[in-house]
């Protein structure tokens, strides 16, 4: 039987944690190192390794910590409006911790699986089932259409914002996001309220 882990030592690990956390938004993972994350926790080398054998083991630990915020589900608003609400809560996490930690991970993920794995299920998927959850909210009280695969609108989304702003380093502008609510979103999402059906992630009946 292990022995209880005491609220101390609980309270330094999650120090550990936080530290790693921005130290790696604002480094990248390549350049992370201990002697960094030990420096900002204000915790020895030792401590840390005790806890983690590698970088790739801490950096997994700390983006568990990660939490995504809810998408708002505006369903009083008008269509335009609810969906404009998605958008913008995307485009804050873009700037926020959760797009710097996706930026700074993505170059190493390309030939680390650990990593990649990292990205894909503490900070991906976790976005991507609170954007499907607001989408779902918005179909159910009939203000998207009511055939939308919101699972595969819930990618295309991310990708239009946090991917993009991975790719481009910047976040997009209000007015991309206006552009992109009306040339794509709303009629692909709501075809009803533009008067079009155009042909996007929806789902036939049954």
């Amino acid at each position: 039987m292990q022995p209880p882990v005491s609220a101390y030592s609980l309270r330094r690990a999650d120090a550990v944690l936080e530290a790693t956390l921005d130290v790696l938004a604002e480094v990248g993972f390549a350049r992370l190192t201990v002697d960094m994350i030990a420096t900002r926790a204000h915790a020895s080398k030792a401590t840390i390794y005790r806890r983690w054998a590698t970088k790739t083991e801490l950096v997994r630990a700390a983006a568990a910590l990660v939490e995504v915020e809810t998408i708002p589900a505006a369903v009083g608003s008008d269509t335009a409006e609810a969906l404009r609400a998605v958008l913008e809560s995307l485009r804050s996490m873009t700037v926020g911790r959760l797009g710097r930690l996706v930026t700074a991970l993505t170059t190493a993920a390309v030939d680390d699986p650990d990593i990649r794995a990292t990205v894909h299920e503490e900070l991906v998927m976790p976005l991507h089932r609170a954007t499907a959850a607001a989408l779902d909210e918005l179909r159910d009280a009939g203000v998207i259409d009511a055939h939308a695969d919101t699972a595969l609108a819930a990618q295309a989304l991310i990708a239009l914002t946090i991917d993009r702003a991975v790719a481009t380093g910047t976040a997009a502008t209000p007015a991309e996001l206006e552009a992109l609510l009306a040339a794509w979103v709303l009629p692909v999402l709501a075809p009803a309220a533009t008067g079009r059906r155009t042909k996007g992630p929806t789902a036939g009946p049954g």
